[in-house]
């Protein structure tokens, strides 16, 4: 591709060099360079980009941007204060732009993202429509898989994946925004149709350090992108926050006038159903997918669809053939008992999950959960009080421990546990599953935090780990 070819719609960059020149790749990763490509020199949190320009200019590359005054005669240098914005532009040109051949819809909030994308796309599947996804289990269009390690995949690979989607058949695309991703701009040239907001609790505070920068972060995906059709929870605290800034609002919700509303919520072993009013078009639903909090979920993805001219009757036969999304309020039954994996490591999240266990008819809830390490401190506690309010026995345990000793952080937790449950303390996640399950007796076992994760990370080691096979495994034990 020629260089200039990238600069279409990029502002605020001087430039140096031969620009008469063509590229044939973009990194941000100086070890990824080759001869011809262009190397982003990103301000990272720990370390400067620009340190590796030397580096990336000997593994061959042509063009080096970066918000630095490094000069060199030998390459041409594109100066921005913004690197990651230019980075997002740049990417888009040289995958020609493929979001402007795809209905986008992006997703953001706390909770409920990745059950909101996979319902959105079946949905839209189920109607005729070809839509891929992209987000915490991956990207996906129908059987295809499409490597993405991200929540939100850096500019370089998001373009790169819808363009491979586009060309393999997608009309509509559907991805998760995190807050990090919209804070960090990796959006930031994408255009996007349909933004969708589901929840704001707290969460990544040690990143974002408060909840209003963290609100701010999220907001930008209406604030900055100004979807042309924004989708409210109207039932959130925050949402008049996201609605001041987001254009064209609808609303879905539960306890406060909104335009798509659901009634007579039930939730048992089998399932929800509920009476959906979906812009005044009133249906009767039924579903197998579980857990009060996905009548929210359901809702989302079936305003979006509205929004988007899908036909409300598609719309409602559609949510009776919605599957449960991996790792998401994903029930297994053994004996008289049901274990529930969810990817649940929030406090609302949590609260919202027990709550949904305790609609499944059994006699007792027990719950398996830990929380990270490295990451904000200040929810162990608040966690750990929801446990022990809201299970019979709270098992305590590991969950991605990091850098952290797993035994410090349970005993973080244990700090708030002041309720009826019967405290235990299990470090080793598959013990801890182990007795949950040999214990239940009419139960319901919770095991939150990890859902379709497979790896359990400590001191900097990835190893393989996953809740869903040892809860398989044990489930055939029990017969």
């Amino acid at each position: 591709m020629r260089f200039t070819d990238l600069l279409i719609g990029l502002s605020g960059v001087k430039i140096t060099g031969n620009l008469a020149i063509d590229v044939n790749s973009l990194q941000h990763d100086s070890r990824k360079c080759c001869r011809g490509c262009v190397f982003f020199a990103i301000e990272g949190i720990r370390q400067s980009g620009t340190v590796y320009i030397g580096e990336a200019i000997d593994a061959g590359a042509s063009v080096i941007v970066t918000s630095s005054d490094y000069t060199d005669e030998s390459v041409v240098v594109v100066r921005t204060k913004k690197v990651r914005k230019a980075m997002s532009v740049m990417a888009a040109n040289y995958y020609g732009r493929p979001d402007r051949e795809l209905l986008t819809i992006a997703v953001t909030g706390t909770n409920g993202k990745t059950s909101i994308s996979h319902y959105t796309a079946q949905l839209f599947n189920f109607s005729g429509v070809s839509c891929a996804i992209i987000g915490t289990l991956g990207g996906y269009l129908a059987d295809r898989r499409y490597s993405c390690s991200l929540t939100t995949p850096d500019p370089i690979d998001f373009f790169a994946m819808l363009r491979a989607m586009a060309d393999d058949g997608a009309r509509a695309v559907v991805f998760e925004a995190s807050a990090h991703a919209l804070y960090f701009d990796k959006l930031h040239a994408a255009k996007i149709d349909v933004g969708v907001f589901s929840n704001l609790t707290r969460d990544h505070l040690d990143f974002f350090k408060d909840m209003d920068s963290y609100a701010q972060a999220k907001r930008k995906l209406f604030a900055e992108k100004a979807p042309s059709q924004s989708v409210i929870n109207a039932d959130d605290e925050y949402s008049a926050f996201f609605m001041q800034a987001a254009p064209s609002v609808v609303t879905y919700g539960m306890e406060n006038p909104s335009d798509t509303f659901a009634l007579d919520l039930k939730a048992d072993e089998n399932g929800l159903s509920f009476i959906m009013n979906l812009q005044d078009n009133v249906f009767e639903v039924t579903t197998k997918v579980g857990g009060l909090f996905n009548a929210y979920n359901i809702m989302a993805a079936a305003t979006v669809c509205a929004v988007c001219g899908i036909e409300p009757h598609k719309v409602a036969r559609g949510i009776c053939h919605l599957k449960p999304v991996c790792g998401r309020f994903e029930c297994y039954c053994f004996g008289d008992s049901i274990a529930v994996i969810d990817y649940a490591h929030t406090p609302d999240g949590l609260q919202r999950l027990l709550d949904s266990a305790a609609t499944l008819g059994k006699s007792s809830v027990i719950c398996v959960c830990g929380c990270g390490g490295d990451r904000d401190k200040g929810k162990r506690a608040v966690m750990g009080r929801i446990m022990s309010h809201c299970s019979d026995i709270a098992v305590f345990t590991s969950d991605n421990p990091r850098g952290e000793n797993p035994i410090k952080i349970i005993d973080d937790m244990l700090c708030g546990a002041d309720g009826k449950a019967t405290l235990v303390s299990i470090p080793d996640r598959k013990s801890a599953i182990e007795f949950a399950m040999k214990t239940a007796r009419q139960a319901v076992v919770v095991i939150a935090g990890k859902g379709a994760e497979d790896y359990m990370e400590h001191d900097g080691i990835k190893t393989p780990f996953s809740d869903r096979l040892i809860v398989q495994n044990l489930v055939g034990m029990f017969g």
